[in-house]
Order: C-alpha cells, then structure tokens, then sequence
C-alpha cells in the first residue's frame, strides 16, 4: 500500500480537528525523512520528519477509496506522542472524510487534540462548581457632550486667535488606533472646520506601529473605526516613512510622518485618558500622540527603547521638540465618561499643551469607570480587543499591569478571556496577562500583527500565551479550580463584556453582601446558572440588557 501512495504527487492537506480547515498543505519538498513502521495488517504508519515538524501518516483503505492522514506530533518519534492536529485527505476517488473519522479519527480525537488530552481535562476539571451570577447595574457619573459638531466648532472658535493658521494650503489631522467613541464623527467636525478656514485637511494615522507595523495596516484599523475617505470627506494618507526631525539629550532620535511633516500644518486628535504602562504627569494624550503615534514606527521604538520607566520624560522630551517645528497647529482632546461616551472636548493651541493636558489628564481618572469590588478571585472577560484598549483589556480596570511602572485597581487571582473583537483583526496584545483562554481566541490570533507592538515597545508580557482550554465552560473552571479558595460557595466571581462596558456586569452570590445597599449599585436579576450549550460555550445572545 505504501507503493501506491508514492504514486499520487498532490500535496497532503493538513486540517484543523475541530475547525475543519486546512491548515497546512504538505508538499514532497516538505518531508525530510520518512521512519517506516509497520503496525498491523490493515494499515501502515509512518512517521515523516517535516518542516512543521513530526507527522505521524497513516494509509488505510475504505473499500476501493484510499485514504492517508496526519497527525502532528510532538518532538518524540513514535506513535505514542500526543498529537497536536489531524486531518484527512482522498488519494482516489471520491471524499468520504466523514466515513474515516467514524472509522478512525474519532477515536484519535477523543484521545487527544492539538497536544493536549483533553479527556484527563475535563476529569480534572468537570466537577469543579460554578457559582450562580446575579446581573447588577452599577452608576458612575454621567456629563456627556450633547452635540458633538457644535462642540467642535465652539472649541476652535474660542481658542482661534491662539493657532497659527496658515493662509491656505494642506494641514494633516492625526488620528490614533484607539477605539474613541464618536472618532468618526469627531474627526468629520474637525476637517469641516478646517475647510471653513480654507484649508485642505487630510488624515493620518498616528499610531505608532499599530495595524502591524504597515501603511496598509494602519488605513485598515482606522477604516475599521468608522474614519474612512467617504466618512469623514477627506483623504487618509498612510505611510511609515518618516522624518527625522531633532535628537533629545541622550541621544534618541525624534520623527514625524512624512505626510504630516510635508503638510502646512498638522492637528493631533486623541483622548486623554490614564496610560496601561506607566505613570507620569501626562500619559495617553496630545503630547504622546505627538511623540509616539506621529512618529510611527520609528518614533515609537525610540521612546520606548529604555523602556517604561523612561516614558514620561522621553515622550514630553519628543513632543516639545515636535511642536518647536512650527508645525503642529494645535489638539483636540477628547474625554469621556465611564460609559465610553464624549465628556468633553477641547482644543489646545500648540503653544499650550503642555501646560494645559496634565490637568485634562486628572479629570479623566476622576471619571473612568471600575468594578466596584476589590478583592476579586476569577473575572471573566467576554471580549479583548485594541479597539477597547491598547493593552487589550484596560490594566487600570484589571489591576493586571504588564509593567511594575503603572498601579492601581482591583486585586484580581484569575482573568479568563473568552474571544477577540473582530476589529482587533487578530491582534491579542493584552491576551499574556489573563490565567487562562479559550482555543477559539488562539486561533484567532494573527501573530503577525500582534508581536510588532511588543518588539517596538519592548514589553513582551501581554503577548505572552495564557492556558489554553477546549471551551469557555473549561476555561472559567480552570479559573476557579487554581484560584486557591477554600469553600466553594465563597468563589467571588464577576463576568463583564469588556473594560469599556462596565454598566451592566454580573457578579458570583458570595458578592451580593459586599453591594447591596450601595446607592451606586442596582440588582437586575435573582440568581442564575450559567448558559453553556452541549459544547462548553457560553450562550451570550440574552445574557446582557440591550
């Protein structure tokens, strides 16, 4: 039988178990070496040495179709290695995938998939009790910005005569990768009043080495923002070529896009809100976009080249040498309530940023939201995204820092992460700081866009790789099961969607105590079970209030 198969030259796909994808397809140029070893009458293994790694192929015969598959194996080379992916390809004839996994592969899947045995698991795991969760509101203060394009136009006529305005001309408007609420329209009121002075306002994306380090990328994220050409009537200009414009004290060179360096003017758009890694007089705002998000790539590397513990300085350093270019016209700060909705919006002349952020910054740690619980042993997060955070999942909300240069929130034993967003495209920045994960969000991860961030920033912890479970309902026990507590019934457990949706959360019994009787915290529900289906995966449709 192993003499017929070398007759057939078309690759060999590999498929995922539980998707049913391919995943790789293996080509004669791909195998290295190939181990005989015959096991029974009826079939016959081999093991391949290949680019991927050691495969375990099996050739078997279903009446007159040939069929071969491959299991992923570890580095040992012999049949008892845990597999890690199998899949099935028809040498002749007709696919009957199907009758070979009736056959054969569900006995391999139930024995092992992806490397893990998830039978041994799920006995370690199926006993271990989930607490019922009660549905509570909590309340933060609320101002909001009721008509945002008027807000825009009082701002710049109000602080008009302190920006020098070209006569005419192209001025560049940057706007970050951050999930900002009313970005795009934000950004719309902002070129209509650009145009009203003449001007020829386009975009830029100021966002460091976000959307995977490429022009491409960046147009993508911000496009996935809401701020297209169509949107916000003016054109995006992405590009990471750059300008070195000055070098600060020790020696760090300072850059600007090019786009927005050949412009006549440029205005910086961002919120001022706390920053997920260090803290400082100013954090995430102006003056960082300026420094890190203007400066792209290259501009972001080099403030974050001594890491950390020097960007508060570094960054002030670089935007003061920035905005001594003339070119920066001014900033639009944006802050917003607990709820993710505009609080407040104004613009900064260029000559008083860095005097007036730092007390923006301090209204709006006054008015980020939390869970109003300090003492945590599993929170559950539904979605991370960097459209929700730079760091996935907001630290200031967790606690989990991925430097020892920023505190504060909650003391939190576990983090369980259920899913991605889909307008992070695959980047799972801020995944490395939960306990646990879910295989539905590994396979989500595009690592190609999620390693830039950390090579630039050279913080590699929120990239790192959680325990990876088979479901949701697997993943939350594991949670549980390593949160060191005692009694059962005494789990404190909160579930959220996200950090940017805290209204609405869901917390274990045991928490009950702790918030009723708070004048900032109302019951909705009385006390439910969780709503896996026959899969371990939690049925979210009905769980949270419109």
């Amino acid at each position: 039988m192993l003499e017929s198969c070398k007759k057939f030259t078309s690759p060999l796909l590999l498929y995922e178990a539980d998707h049913g994808r391919p995943c790789h397809a293996l080509h004669q140029q791909d195998v290295f070496r190939v181990f005989a070893n015959k096991h029974s009458q009826n079939a016959c293994h081999d093991l391949m040495l290949c680019k991927y790694g050691i495969y375990e192929k099996l050739v078997f015969q279903l009446g007159t179709q040939l069929f071969q598959s491959v299991l992923v194996s570890s580095n040992r080379c012999d049949s008892s290695a845990p597999n890690l992916i199998t899949g099935v390809q028809l040498l002749v004839g007709t696919d009957l995938a199907s009758d070979f996994h009736r056959s054969h592969g569900s006995r391999q899947a139930r024995k092992t998939d992806r490397g893990i045995n998830m039978s041994v698991i799920q006995q370690l795991l199926q006993d271990v009790p989930l607490p019922r969760m009660v549905r509570v509101k909590q309340t933060f203060p609320r101002p909001v910005v009721g008509n945002i394009d008027e807000a825009i136009v009082q701002s710049f006529m109000q602080e008009n005569g302190k920006i020098p305005w070209p006569t005419g001309g192209e001025v560049a408007v940057v706007v970050g990768s951050r999930g900002i609420a009313d970005i795009n329209q934000i950004t719309r009121a902002v070129v209509r009043q650009l145009k009203q002075y003449g001007l020829k306002p386009f975009i830029v994306p100021g966002m460091g080495s976000h959307g995977g380090a490429t022009a491409e990328g960046q147009k993508e994220v911000l496009e996935s923002l809401g701020v297209t050409e169509e949107s916000i009537e003016a054109p995006i200009r992405s590009s990471m070529e750059v300008v070195q414009i000055g070098t600060l004290e020790n020696g760090l060179p300072v850059y600007m896009d090019k786009f927005a360096h050949q412009a006549a003017g440029i205005v910086v758009v961002n919120r001022i809100k706390p920053h997920t890694a260090f803290r400082g007089t100013y954090e995430s705002g102006i003056v960082k976009m300026i420094a890190i998000g203007l400066g792209k790539q290259k501009g972001a590397e080099a403030c974050h080249k001594l890491g950390f513990g020097h960007m508060a300085k570094h960054i002030v350093e670089a935007a003061e040498v920035a905005i001594a270019t003339n070119k920066i016209l001014c900033g639009v700060a944006v802050l917003e309530n607990a709820y993710d909705h505009v609080a407040q919006i104004e613009v900064l002349p260029a000559s008083e940023i860095i005097a007036r952020e730092p007390a923006l910054l301090e209204q709006a740690k006054s008015s980020m939201p939390r869970i109003l619980v300090d003492e945590i042993d599993v929170l559950v997060v539904d979605e991370i995204g960097k459209d929700i955070s730079g760091d996935g999942m907001d630290p200031n909300i967790t606690g989990r820092y991925a430097t020892p240069f920023a505190t504060g929130g909650p003391n939190i034993k576990r983090i369980t992460v259920r899913r991605l967003t889909e307008r992070t495209h695959g980047n799972a920045n801020g995944l490395g700081v939960a306990d646990t994960t879910t295989k539905r969000v590994f396979d989500a991860i595009d690592f190609s866009k999620t390693y830039p961030n950390a090579l630039t920033s050279t913080v590699i912890e929120p990239v790192k790789l959680p325990m990876v479970l088979d479901n949701d309902k697997l993943a939350i026990q594991a949670a549980i099961k390593t949160s060191n507590v005692l009694h059962d019934e005494d789990i404190r457990l909160v579930h959220i969607q996200s950090t940017l949706s805290l209204e609405e959360i869901r917390v274990s019994e045991s928490l009950l105590p702790l918030l009723l009787g708070r004048d900032d915290v109302e019951v909705l529900s009385s006390p439910e079970t969780w709503p896996f289906d026959e899969n371990g995966e939690l049925d979210t449709h009905e769980l949270w209030s419109e």
